[in-house]
């Protein structure tokens, strides 16, 4: 019975490959039938077949299959990443015997990752897809492996928009990419969303996340962003792993004033003014000498088209805090809602304690409502300082922070001063402290060809900027 089955099977093939006079190799063949099989034969592959097609036809190298390359007669590589496609991947990838890069990342496929992976393969992307279970056993078997962007190790956030994901690339370079999931744009949304991304790539400064790339297709949207070594300041004070690593009291100030430094860029320097709308402590990042990177700029006027994916408590809880009053009021001033999140920023820099913290009693879980009785008295200010730093910072210093804070976090946005104000004041409290940087190399100059690129006062020096070579790996589509 077995050798029968087998005998049918090999008619089978011959005559399709008979009937195709295909060119590929037919192992090759056979897989790339099956994948376009598991895959639900999506629209998106276009050249793509069932039984009978050659992927390897035509001149060799890029054949008609979207996204597949040949060499000879054999498929080498395998590209469909942000395509949109579902469907899984199922055991026959184990008959591509000349595959060296797959890369399905970035789409809707689901299940388990098989355990029967090409065998020879080098670069193995299966990120920002659904895929669950564990990790193939057959992993560790595959010698000729060197890349490997699975979701779940890479991950290094997510919220209500999408996740973020680090990215290796062949050059060397770390990313960041955040995966938006998007709603069916109109041909004129699809016109507002790439000015949208345009001028965000624009936005330039020593302490704003830079967007270094992008790619917006098949309802799903990829932004690459500068990456920081040392995640955010969320992390950095919170996390279990870096709970006990000590943020001096210098570092907490170069901290703000850079924070403030890109505020005044966005709200001064740039034409039209750029309102943030999401400053918190995950979306202040930090390099690996604690330079601060505000992200997720320009992003606000994003939301309306983005699908909704987590609205959980989970995805909310690293927001709750730092919105201000009047922030799901009808008529916002968005700019000084800015402000406030800043002096909730300063708090918490200045306590190290959380925004919000379900842990303390509900009439002081939000952190402004717990510490704000405290902030007028300078003995009970230091009773709320964080101890990691309190004998190290000075009273003046405590008294002055206690201060612009309270400016901050006025109830009415009208009482709040604009973040020049309050960079001024910050600046004072620095000289007042020792922590001032003189030297006036370190001032950055503006690039003049680009309007958009006008530096404030950067008081502490940045670090380099990611290279060129970077930007050029990604395509954008």
């Amino acid at each position: 019975m077995a050798a029968a089955r087998h005998l049918l099977a090999a008619v089978v093939l011959w005559a399709a490959l008979s009937s195709a006079a295909c060119f590929t190799d037919p192992s090759d063949a056979i897989g790339m039938w099956e994948l376009y099989r598991t895959l639900e034969s999506p629209w998106q592959l276009s050249g793509w077949t069932f039984m009978g097609g050659d992927p390897c036809g035509g001149d060799g190298e890029l054949g008609s299959w979207r996204g597949v390359f040949c060499k000879d007669s054999c498929v080498v590589a395998i590209n469909i990443s942000g395509l949109g496609v579902g469907g899984w991947l199922g055991p026959e990838l184990l008959k591509l015997h000349s595959l060296k890069e797959l890369d399905v990342s970035f789409n809707n496929i689901a299940g388990e990752i098989p355990p029967t992976l090409p065998p020879n393969v080098e670069y193995l992307n299966l990120a920002a897809n659904k895929f669950e279970g564990t990790v193939p056993p057959s992993l560790p078997y595959l010698h000729s492996l060197k890349y490997m962007n699975f979701n779940e190790e890479c991950l290094i956030g997510e919220g209500i928009t999408g996740r973020v994901y680090r990215g290796d690339f062949p050059d060397g370079q770390l990313l960041a990419i955040k995966k938006i999931n998007m709603i069916d744009l109109s041909l004129s949304e699809q016109d507002e969303l790439m000015d949208i991304l345009w001028n965000m790539s624009r936005l330039k400064h020593p302490n704003i996340s830079s967007l270094v790339g992008y790619c917006v297709e098949f309802g799903h949207c990829a932004l690459l962003y500068e990456y920081a070594e040392n995640g955010s300041l969320d992390d950095l004070l919170f996390s279990s792993a870096t709970r006990s690593r000590a943020l001096s009291w210098k570092a907490r100030m170069k901290i703000a004033l850079g924070v403030a430094y890109a505020l005044e860029y966005l709200h001064f320097m740039c034409s039209p003014p750029v309102t943030h709308g999401n400053i918190k402590a995950t979306n202040i990042l930090l390099d690996a000498q604690l330079m601060p990177y505000l992200s997720h700029c320009g992003l606000g006027k994003f939301s309306h088209f983005v699908s909704a994916t987590r609205m959980d408590s989970e995805a909310l809880s690293g927001a709750k805090g730092y919105a201000a009053p009047e922030a799901n009021g009808s008529g916002t001033e968005i700019i000084k809602a800015d402000i406030y999140s800043f002096g909730v920023i300063l708090l918490v820099l200045l306590t190290g304690q959380k925004a919000f913290d379900s842990s303390r009693r509900q009439n002081e879980q939000f952190l402004v409502d717990w510490a704000s009785p405290h902030l007028h008295n300078l003995d009970s200010l230091e009773g709320i300082t964080d101890p990691r730093i309190c004998g190290h910072m000075p009273p003046i210093a405590i008294s002055a922070l206690g201060n612009i804070i309270l400016l901050c976090i006025k109830e009415s946005p009208d009482l709040r001063p604009p973040i020049r104000v309050i960079t001024d004041k910050l600046v004072k409290l620095v000289q007042s402290t020792g922590l001032q940087k003189t030297n006036a190399a370190h001032q950055l100059e503006a690039d003049a060809q680009d309007p958009s690129f006008i530096t404030t006062r950067p008081y502490f020096e940045p670090s380099s900027t990611v290279s060129q070579a970077a930007t050029e790996s990604f395509i954008a589509r």
